[in-house]
């Protein structure tokens, strides 16, 4: 990554006249309207031409690690445009494909927010743990569908779609039956990240009540509230970071020596 800068936007604007011809430019006035977007670049991300992985194209190796850096740096960081060169050198390319805007979207609702301080320990973490992150992307489709969910959840605007997404790549990974899978879900979630004791059996009846709410949602009556939300979204965090930093996903046994062993 390098400093760099650039300024992304797009505004809609309103043609009064119509134009001469058909397909001719459209004659002034132009209107411009309140909505579109608009953000300034202050880091580039640069993936050499030498760089490759077995199943996934340069841009597929960019979009996992900026989502690591959202994941662990700060939530707020995205991936808004996408080049074949360095920003400063784009004046001078005349390929109309250079550049391409990416995560554009508004974000519809704010998720953990991290204080600044420590930030470059966080950024060593991505570093140290980028590659073991890609092998699993490439390997389990189940992880990548929840990198997935996580990296594009906030640009949904209707979060019970939301909460099904979430709770559908938990589920991927923990749920091996098809029955009984309130239970299940919650107690080999809560086990993977909780040591045996009373801890873990307060969070197994707190993430049971967030399983409630995905149910709810998913069955077209919602009745979660924004902390339902959030919370699903972070037990999401904390399982990817989690199973990134073991460089693995559980096996069933795995998670049942968990939740019935000592």
């Amino acid at each position: 990554m390098s400093p760099t800068y650039v300024h992304v936007m797009s505004h809609p604007m309103l043609a009064i006249n119509r134009p001469p011809n058909p397909g001719a430019h459209h004659p002034a006035p132009w209107i411009p309207t309140t909505s579109g977007f608009s953000y300034d670049v202050e880091a580039q991300l640069h993936i050499p031409t030498s760089y490759s992985r077995k199943k996934v194209t340069r841009y597929e190796v960019a979009k996992p690690i900026v989502g690591l850096l959202r994941l662990y740096v700060h939530p707020d960081i995205r991936l808004a445009v996408a080049a074949i060169r360095p920003f400063a050198d784009l004046p001078s390319v005349t390929d109309v494909n250079a550049s391409a805007p990416i995560e554009v979207l508004p974000r519809y609702f704010d998720f953990c927010l991290i204080e600044i301080t420590g930030i470059e320990g966080r950024v060593d973490w991505v570093k140290q743990h980028s590659e073991r992150a890609l092998d699993l992307i490439e390997s389990s489709a189940e992880f990548k569908l929840a990198m997935d969910v996580y990296l594009t959840g906030q640009f949904i605007p209707n979060s019970a779609m939301v909460m099904g997404a979430v709770w559908g790549a938990l589920e991927a990974f923990l749920s091996f039956e098809k029955s009984e899978l309130r239970f299940r879900v919650s107690s080999k979630l809560t086990s993977y990240m909780v040591p045996r004791g009373a801890a873990r059996t307060a969070e197994q009846k707190r993430v049971a009540k967030l399983y409630d709410a995905r149910s709810a949602a998913a069955h077209g009556q919602p009745k979660h509230g924004q902390q339902d939300l959030l919370d699903s979204y972070m037990l999401l965090r904390i399982v990817l970071i989690r199973m990134i930093e073991a460089g693995r996903i559980p096996t069933r046994a795995e998670l049942e020596a968990k939740l019935f062993e000592d």
